[in-house]
């Protein structure tokens, strides 16, 4: 193993007590004759993803965050259907920006550039599916997957790549959830 997986599972995994692979490592059964009452399944996969945007939140640079996070963008995109359920939009940002701002009710600008395009949620609320339940929870790291579907969703829409940057957000302390989309 090169350096930097190693050094990715001590700070990732194990800096969370993941125990998921250790058990197999050890050719053990070491819960299968424990009675403990614990959370259902679905929950026990939240609190461990959790767990773990706050392990590197704390434990890793913002260029390392970022990459790792925004890569994961990919999960919420192809669970959007994005490339389907927007082809529609494909190559007419203005179309594009008009069911941005009707449906979803975002509020949308270019600025004085027409290079650049400030999007704003226009939510006191962030709208990450993973993140729903954490009312008073920051979780800055998830911003990077917000900024990576931007980014893209608007290159789809385009057909060519774009820059998404994160200016505002909830998990960071501010009012609305506010991208930066270089065109």
């Amino acid at each position: 193993m090169d350096d930097s997986k190693r050094d990715f599972v001590r700070k990732a995994c194990l800096g969370t007590m993941c125990l998921c692979g250790l058990s197999n490592i050890a050719n053990a059964k070491i819960f299968d004759n424990l009675e403990v009452k614990s959370a259902p399944p679905k929950q026990m996969q939240v609190n461990w993803i959790l767990e773990v945007l706050k392990n590197i939140d704390q434990n890793l640079s913002e260029e390392e965050r970022r990459k790792i996070i925004k890569s994961a963008s990919i999960a919420e995109y192809e669970n959007q259907n994005v490339e389907t359920n927007m082809a529609q939009y494909k190559g007419d940002i203005k179309k594009f920006i008009s069911f941005l701002e009707k449906d979803w009710g975002w509020i949308c600008n270019f600025e004085n550039d027409g290079k650049t395009l400030i999007i704003n949620e226009n939510k006191n609320v962030c709208v990450c599916p993973l993140l729903k339940d954490t009312v008073g929870k920051l979780y800055p790291a998830m911003c990077y997957c917000s900024e990576g579907f931007a980014e893209r969703m608007f290159s789809f829409i385009l057909g060519y790549q774009v820059t998404a940057t994160v200016v505002s957000s909830i998990h960071r302390g501010g009012e609305r959830c506010i991208y930066k989309i270089l065109l």
